[in-house]
C-alpha cells in the first residue's frame, strides 16, 4: 500500500500490507496505530494498493497485477465482527494481535483501478465495473482443488499440461 507521507508532504510512502477482501471485493486491513501508514491514512485517506500475482516463468513483467486507487478509512463499529471474521479467515496468524487495543480495521473503497494482464495487456477498470464484477467462485477452494488434482489425478494433469508446454515451446523464439 502507498499512502501520502506526512513527513515529506506529497511523497508516496510504500508499505507491505496483508489484506482480505470483503464480499464487495474491497480490501480490508488490520493495522496498528503505531504504523507509519496508519498515521498517514489518518491525515489523508487517499492511497493505492498494488496487488501482484507470481508468474511461474519468472518474468515479473508478464505477471498479472493491479493497482487499486481509493480511500482507506476505519471500518464502522457495526461491521467490525463480520470484518474480523473475514480477515482472520484469510490471515489466521493475526489472531495473536487482532485484539490489541492499538490495532483497528480499515477498508479501501476503490475509486479507480489499473489492471495489467501481462506485458502489453493493460487498462483502466471503472470503480463501478470492479464493484459489480463477480468474484471467482473457486478462488477460496483453489488450494484444496489443486491438492486433490495433484494427488488423485496425476495422469489427467499430465494430459492437460503436455499440450500447453508444447504450445509454449513453439511460441518461444
Amino acid at each position: 500500500m502507498s499512502t501520502l507521507f506526512r513527513k515529506h508532504a506529497g511523497f508516496p510512502f510504500g508499505s507491505l500490507m496483508p489484506f482480505a477482501l470483503d464480499p464487495a471485493g474491497r480490501p480490508l486491513f488490520l493495522i496498528s496505530n503505531m504504523a507509519m501508514h496508519t498515521q498517514n491514512l489518518k491525515a489523508d485517506p487517499r492511497c493505492s494498493l498494488f496487488v501482484g500475482q507470481a508468474n511461474a516463468d519468472g518474468d515479473p513483467l508478464g505477471a498479472t497485477r493491479a493497482t487499486l486507487i481509493g480511500l482507506a478509512e476505519p471500518v464502522l463499529k457495526t461491521e467490525l465482527q463480520s470484518v474480523r471474521e473475514i480477515y482472520l479467515t484469510r490471515h489466521e496468524n493475526s489472531r495473536y494481535w487482532v485484539d490489541f487495543s492499538d490495532f483497528s480495521f480499515f477498508r479501501l473503497q476503490p475509486v479507480d483501478l489499473y489492471y495489467m494482464g501481462g506485458f502489453g495487456v493493460m487498462g483502466w477498470v471503472e470503480a463501478n465495473e470492479y464493484q459489480n464484477a463477480a468474484p471467482d467462485p473457486l478462488a477460496g477452494g483453489a488450494p484444496g482443488i489443486l491438492a486433490h488434482m495433484n494427488a488423485d489425478h496425476v495422469d489427467a494433469m499430465i494430459l492437460l499440461a503436455v499440450p500447453m508446454l508444447e504450445l509454449r515451446q513453439r511460441k518461444r523464439p
